[in-house]
């Protein structure tokens, strides 16, 4: 899959448990790129945690550039019913196509 300006690959795959600290971190920077306080940002900290347990559930899926974890989505609920639950990409992606 393309990347638009970058001319690097991007590919998707499913979310590993061991992928949860890098996955929490990015919901965490990304969340700060709408100029929330610091004390707001770390009150949303417990909410924006992806478990190792749901990383590896199916239910996440990771975009990586690079071998770095740049993105993921997460869906609540299972087959056939669901919804986006999460939508994360990292600060030097937002709005990079």
């Amino acid at each position: 899959m393309g990347t638009g300006n970058s001319g690097h690959d991007l590919q998707i795959r499913p979310g590993r448990a061991d992928d949860a600290s890098a996955i929490s971190a990015v919901a965490m920077r990304s969340k700060s790129h709408w100029g929330y306080s610091p004390e707001f940002l770390e009150a949303c900290r417990e909410e924006l945690t992806v478990s190792p347990e749901r990383c590896g559930s199916g239910a996440v899926a990771v975009a990586v550039r690079e071998g770095r974890i740049v993105g993921f989505y997460a869906v609540d609920g299972s087959p056939p019913e669901g919804e986006l639950g999460a939508l994360f990409v990292d600060l030097d992606v937002i709005g990079s196509g």
